[in-house]
């Protein structure tokens, strides 16, 4: 069948190879189309599964992130808000969260797995340290070195 005229605008615009098939979804009604070997014949293929086209490769994959273990971290943060202030952390020496970070590291390589103070793990202060001193890293640069492809 001849793509109808209503569908016009819906043409695929993904390269794809003549005999092949192709995904395309109309808002809440996918279908697979089968495509001619001239590229002009379409055969529509059932399907019950919505298939959309997404192109979303090469985006960060925050769907990856250990929520459980962000989560201790963000516990420190919070603890962190009302011992000080929120956003005190921002005006601390990063020297200072080297030295604690690396406190609490020795603490955890010497087996105490939890900070005596404030009860959380000291893995998650050091997780928390970590991203205060990336959080510094990336506020006082402003361009990035051009990569080396040596």
């Amino acid at each position: 069948m001849a793509i109808p005229k209503s569908w016009e605008t819906y043409k695929p615009i993904i390269p794809h190879e003549a005999g092949g098939s192709i995904d395309v979804c109309f808002s809440d009604r996918p279908i697979k189309l089968e495509v001619g070997t001239d590229n002009t014949e379409y055969n529509q293929i059932e399907t019950t599964q919505k298939e959309g086209i997404k192109f979303d490769e090469e985006k960060l994959r925050w769907d990856l992130l250990p929520y459980d273990a962000i989560e201790k971290i963000v516990e420190i943060i919070t603890y962190g808000a009302k011992k000080y202030k929120p956003d005190n952390w921002k005006k601390v020496d990063e020297h200072r969260y080297i030295a604690a970070l690396m406190r609490h590291l020795v603490s955890y390589l010497k087996g105490e797995d939890f900070d005596k103070e404030s009860g959380f793990s000291h893995l998650a202060h050091v997780g928390c340290n970590i991203l205060f001193l990336i959080w510094i890293f990336e506020n006082k640069i402003k361009t990035y070195p051009e990569k080396s492809n040596d």
